[in-house]
């Protein structure tokens, strides 16, 4: 925290430090975490936090330390073989829902006797 001298001369540094004391006595209460948590749970609140991670994510200083972050994860797990077990699982299961995807909805098969319409919902 940078001194401002001219409050220290004035005597209201000291309150300043007592009023952001308060702040965080007051922050860390089980009502106010609450509050934070259904906020960000809630439409805007998870806006907000898609707007604040793409603000900081377009700067050099974000992009770098998101690299590192990520880097630093990898370099911990890639030896890992549970984290391995664990990835392979989440890319099978992602593998079927994609295909599921793919086939989800009506379409349309042309045949030489001609067209067919298939719901591929109901056909499964």
């Amino acid at each position: 925290m940078e001194v401002n001298y001219e409050l220290l001369q004035r005597g209201c540094l000291k309150a300043h430090e007592n009023r952001l004391k308060q702040e965080r006595i007051r922050e860390a209460t089980p009502e106010r975490k609450a509050q934070h948590r259904r906020y960000a749970q809630s439409e805007a609140g998870k806006r907000s936090d898609l707007e604040r991670h793409r603000r900081y994510r377009a700067t050099e200083n974000g992009r770098m330390k998101t690299r590192a972050k990520s880097r630093r994860y990898w370099l911990k797990v890639k030896d890992d073989p549970e984290w391995r077990a664990h990835k392979l699982e989440v890319q099978t299961m992602w593998r079927h829902m994609k295909k599921a995807m793919r086939l989800n909805g009506e379409h349309t098969l042309w045949l030489m006797g001609g067209m067919v319409k298939v719901n591929m919902v109901r056909a499964a």
